[in-house]
């Protein structure tokens, strides 16, 4: 799947037990006008793309998103900007989150 036709989802639907990560391969920029959001937002579907519900560790686990996204390598850059932001609370307490991350 691409967004803003740029950036890849190069992984899917990792549970965490205050929401979902879907690893994308660039870090996802506004549009630059207001007017072409709409048209930038579509999505292309890749049969690559497509994988199973899983958790990080391929098991049902009850991490939160800040959990895995520090336990995570690939993560790394969505723990220090989470933790710079003031927000590794947040993503460690309880919610629906929905989170892209490079």
């Amino acid at each position: 799947v691409k967004l803003n036709t740029d950036v890849t989802v190069t992984m899917t639907n990792i549970l965490a037990s205050n929401g979902i990560v879907h690893i994308i391969d660039a870090v996802l920029q506004p549009p630059e006008s207001t007017s072409t959001a709409a048209s930038t937002a579509t999505t292309t579907t890749s049969t690559a793309a497509s994988t199973a519900t899983t958790t990080a560790a391929g098991a049902p686990a009850p991490q939160t998103i800040f959990d895995i996204a520090s336990q995570t390598a690939t993560l790394s850059t969505l723990a220090t900007a989470l933790g710079t932001a003031g927000l590794a609370a947040t993503f460690s307490g309880e919610g629906n989150f929905t989170v892209f991350a490079p």
